[in-house]
């Protein structure tokens, strides 16, 4: 959702500034800032809150700082009336498929102030800022639980004319969920971020005045562009009238004059790009994957949980396939894959000893068919198609043909 009226919202954005100067107090502790530090702001508007809000908290030695903005209007304004010659400015949607090459792995820090209750695909979002992010970069991020104008919206949504306009694509989106804090959360953390916290704030502004708040409800009603122009006046008025419904916005007397109150909750966010780092060996088929598939077609030993003991690519045409989609589907992109094979000699009855080490299964055997149990389970890992037998100076060789994959992989 893109505003498109800067100057507009210029002169009427005073709750955004006053909200953020009181957040900022609070939790300015939680911007662990970095030397030398590369930074982008998504959500930067017209620039307004950047400069009486947040510009006082920045680091005489930030490297870059970059506004990012989905609105071209809005950043061309913010660009045009800046008066920081360093800052760099561009059109950036946070929740596009793909973010610009050139931002990838850059920032160690991302702000984004009343931004992420006007994104569509918070989840897409939180994905392109772990990748924008460097290693060990953080995130900041305030925005509304729900939106001032949701409720003004979503009755819109139920009215006959006004519905065809898909108010509902431009309400904040966990609107209708019974907890849009689990939402959010559950977002960052299949997006990758797996250290964050999530605070709530909640407070009541008071507008100057009555052209304050027309004029902050106008400039931020992003779905005014949706509209037919001959049908915008009507609908302006209907929306405004909507929005002082008593619920997030309602009105007071004062003495004779009309005071105009927001009561909003907002969440306040921090993250880190953390990275793991893993280095693993994997048989592709182990010992007793054969035997353990064998003892489960003897209708006896089938229901001791023997499925348990096999590995668990044994039954796919192709396990290496399979460990890396896993790797790739949990966050593990950077790895390398090697494999490995041989021959692992065992000496006297060592192979016999070994193979019942490792059978987790025993413990759930009963006590009376235990030694049964261990004399076919022998005989079968005997008999599988990796497993030789021989004689070699008087003693029994045992040994196995193995394939171990060799993993290294990185997380972010």
């Amino acid at each position: 959702m893109a505003m498109v009226l800067p100057e507009l919202f210029a002169k009427s954005n005073r709750i955004t500034t006053v909200i953020t100067q009181k957040q900022l107090k609070t939790y300015n502790h939680l911007m662990k800032w970095k030397k030398n530090a590369s930074v982008l702001e998504i959500g930067h508007g017209e620039g307004g809150n950047f400069l009486k809000s947040f510009y006082p908290y920045l680091p005489s030695d930030v490297k870059e700082y970059v506004a990012t903005d989905i609105s071209e209007s809005m950043i061309n304004y913010a660009r045009k009336n800046s008066v920081l010659p360093w800052m760099e400015f561009g059109q950036l949607d946070i929740a596009a498929e793909q973010v610009p090459l050139e931002y990838l792995n850059r920032f160690d820090h991302i702000f984004g102030f009343f931004v992420m209750h006007m994104v569509r695909q918070p989840r897409q979002a939180f994905k392109n800022l772990l990748n924008i992010l460097k290693e060990d970069g953080t995130i900041f991020l305030t925005f509304f639980k729900y939106i001032p104008f949701d409720v003004a919206l979503d009755r819109l949504s139920k009215h006959p004319e006004w519905k065809q306009y898909n108010p509902e694509n431009f309400m904040s989106p966990y609107y209708y969920s019974p907890s849009p804090r689990e939402e959010w959360e559950r977002d960052l953390v299949k997006a990758g971020f797996q250290v964050y916290e999530l605070f709530e704030d909640s407070g009541i502004y008071e507008h100057v005045d009555e052209n304050e708040y027309d004029n902050l409800f106008h400039s931020t009603c992003t779905i005014m562009p949706s509209i037919p122009e001959n049908k915008r006046k009507r609908f302006w008025k209907i929306y405004l009238d909507s929005t002082k419904n008593g619920i997030y916005n309602y009105v007071q007397i004062r003495d004779d004059r009309k005071i105009f109150f927001t009561n909003y909750t907002m969440f306040v966010a921090t993250a880190r790009k953390i990275f793991a780092e893993v280095f693993l060996n994997i048989l592709e088929h182990t010992t007793i994957d054969e035997p353990m598939d064998k003892m489960l077609k003897i209708p006896e030993w089938k229901n001791f949980g023997l499925e348990n003991s096999i590995s668990p690519y044994y039954y796919s045409p192709n396990p290496r396939q399979e460990w890396e989609r896993n790797l790739y589907e949990t966050g593990f992109r950077n790895y390398e894959f090697f494999e490995d094979n041989g021959v692992y000699e065992f000496e006297d009855e060592e192979f016999d000893k070994f193979v019942l080490s490792v059978s987790v299964v025993l413990p759930t055997i009963p006590d009376h068919k235990l030694e049964y149990f261990k004399q076919i389970f022998r005989e079968l890992t005997r008999k599988g198609e990796k497993v030789h037998i021989q004689q070699r100076n008087g003693k029994e060789i045992v040994s196995f043909d193995y394939k171990l994959f060799t993993i290294s992989a990185r997380k972010s």
